[in-house]
């Protein structure tokens, strides 16, 4: 499924961000540019940080940024943007976040089904090392 969510119009190589909240907004704003969620998902996304804590960083620079599922999605979504320079999210063992994938679910079922995808590609430290290293969105979607 990953695969066919992650396009190369959800891709963004080596940006920049000042924080976390720019960091997801990033991530979010291509999911609304292509229609897949409403803007008002990006707030969520960033509300679910601070109403709940980091815990969408799931890995040593990694964080999945998502929020409710269904409430402003319009089609299961991926979107990823890799960071010049990490932010903090405020997990001292994982910060900082260079890597920030956004999720949009329909519901708990696509949204689990989704996070497998991700996960096979987040075991491999390899692949892992080499997202982090492209330089241009084709480079990433070659991994998949």
């Amino acid at each position: 499924m990953l695969k066919n969510c992650l396009t190369i119009d959800h891709i963004l190589v080596k940006q920049d961000a000042v924080d976390w909240r720019q960091a997801i907004q990033l991530a979010g704003e291509m999911l609304v540019k292509s229609g897949d969620v409403e803007a008002p998902y990006i707030s969520a996304m960033q509300d679910s940080v601070l109403e709940n804590g980091p815990y969408m960083v799931v890995d040593q620079g990694i964080a999945l940024a998502h929020a409710r599922p269904g409430e402003y999605v319009n089609r299961v979504c991926f979107s990823l943007v890799t960071l010049r320079k990490g932010v903090e999210f405020g997990v001292p063992e994982f910060d900082p976040v260079d890597m920030v994938f956004a999720l949009g679910a329909l519901d708990n079922e696509s949204h689990i089904e989704t996070l497998r995808g991700l996960a096979d590609i987040l075991l491999d430290e390899e692949k892992v090392k080499m997202i982090r290293e492209a330089q241009q969105p084709e480079d990433v979607l070659a991994l998949l």
